[in-house]
Order: C-alpha cells, then structure tokens, then sequence
C-alpha cells in the first residue's frame, strides 16, 4: 500500500516487452497501461520489472515537483549520500499543439564543464529511455540477489561525464518521462517527427543555457538512434548555414550500432 493519493501521472515506466507510457495511482498501484493503452494487471509483471519499477517510482515522486523550471538533483533513491556529479532534470515543449515534452537529464562535466565538449546522447528502440544507470551515464546498478529492497545504485567510474557534459534525452514521445498532454501525440511517432521534435528540444535547451553554446557539440547514440543521429546532425548543420539561432558548436555525430559493432564512427559535419 502505497498511500499514494490519486492521481495520474505523465510518466512511463517499463514492463516485459513494453514500455507504459502513464500509470494510475490510488491506495496502491492497481494497473497500468501499455503504449496501445490496453490496461494489464499488476501481478501479471514479472519480478525485474517490479525491481526497476521500486526504482522509477521513486524517482518519478521526487522529480515530479521539480520538473519546472529545470532543477538540479542531488540524491537518487539507492544512492547513499549526495551525488558526486552536477545533474539537472527538466521537460522541454516540443509541439504546443499536443502538449509534448521531452524530459532529460543533464550531467555536467567533471572536469572543465566551461570548455568541455556537451553531447546528447540518445538510446535505441525506438521508446528506450536514457535515465542516468545505462551505457554513458554516470551511475549502475549494484547486481546482487533481489532481497526486496531498492535496487542499489553505485557511482559509473567509467562514465563519459569525467570529461563531457552529457544531455541524456527521453525521445520520441512516451520514451520514459516523455509524454503529450494530448493522445494525439503518441500516433504517428517517426523518424521525421522524432528528429524534430529532437532539434526543437535542442534550440530551446541551448537558448536556456547559454553558457554551453560556445562548446563543442556531438549528437550520438547507441542502436535504434545510431540512425537518427545524423539526421538531426544534418537539421543542426544546415540551420547554421541559414544562420538560425541560438548557433549551436556542432563537432560531429556519433553513434554505435550495438548490433553488429561496438565501435564508433564519426560523421563530421565541421565546416
């Protein structure tokens, strides 16, 4: 029992083989809802997605007051004491006509965060959220047996932030956090609506902070958005040439497809 008022919250979580894309909270979690909107029973979820919702939940709670304006976060649910890193949460509205946002993370540089390069960082799927404890991100989960408590979550040493600022973005619509007010906005989701919606969230992020739009920008991602990668590399680049504003210090793309290889290939885009 939760003690949870009700409410609905705009947020997704993960089940087997499905991404929800809101939950429905009273005197306990009684059901969710998967992309298509068909309602599935609680007790049908399998143990590790229970594990990870233990997590979400949580995190959804803490962050849900703080999601305007940008706030910055300094514990996270399975972390024992106040991160050692800068992260800043927020939403920013991509389509005003559905009321679509997309959330992020941002994790700023620990090493030189004023001339250290900043990349956003997407993840494949398509609708496989970023978060902050997967690939480049600065945090993991402790793997233990499950013992009915929090998962644990321990610092990523090896994480791109010791030397990049990194923009972890929730994309398309109903990708984690992300979410419309408007149903409307979760149809007709592809490549075209995501890779703008995704140079949208960009624009208005880099008019938002400033102090970021002199440093070198790369776009990259892993699987699914290893192919939109350089499409919104290629928005970027030629929004410069028209001289649009704010001018964002694009370097490159990069991306790796997890399935065949685990190397990286650039595209340069440097004029």
């Amino acid at each position: 029992d939760s003690g949870l008022p009700i409410a609905r919250p705009p947020n997704a979580f993960f089940d087997t083989g499905n991404l929800g894309y809101y939950c429905t909270f009273g005197a306990e979690l009684y059901k969710v809802h998967d992309r298509r909107g068909k309602e599935k029973p609680l007790d049908t979820m399998d143990k590790a997605s229970l594990v990870l919702l233990s997590l979400v939940v949580p995190l959804v709670l803490l962050l849900l007051p703080l999601s305007r304006p940008a706030s910055v976060v300094t514990h996270l649910p399975g972390f024992h004491g106040r991160l050692p890193f800068r992260l800043e949460t927020g939403y920013v509205g991509v389509d005003e006509e559905t009321g679509a946002e997309l959330f992020y993370y941002f994790v700023e540089s620990e090493r030189s965060p004023d001339t250290d390069p900043v990349i956003l960082w997407m993840t494949g799927g398509p609708f496989c959220s970023g978060m902050v404890f997967f690939e480049v991100g600065p945090m993991k989960f402790v793997l233990a047996p499950y013992n009915g408590s929090l998962p644990q979550l321990a610092y990523n040493p090896y994480s791109w932030s010791k030397t990049t600022s990194i923009i972890l973005l929730d994309s398309p619509v109903g990708t984690g956090f992300s979410y419309a007010r408007d149903v409307e906005g979760y149809h007709d989701i592809g490549d075209f609506s995501f890779s703008m919606h995704v140079l949208i969230f960009l624009n208005k992020w880099f008019t938002d902070h400033p102090h970021y739009q002199s440093n070198p920008f790369f776009v990259g991602g892993s699987s699914y958005a290893g192919k939109m990668s350089p499409i919104i590399a290629q928005h970027i680049s030629q929004e410069i040439e028209l001289g649009k504003q704010p001018k964002i210090n694009l370097k490159a793309s990069k991306f790796t497809r997890l399935q065949a290889t685990n190397w990286f290939h650039l595209i340069n885009y440097n004029k």
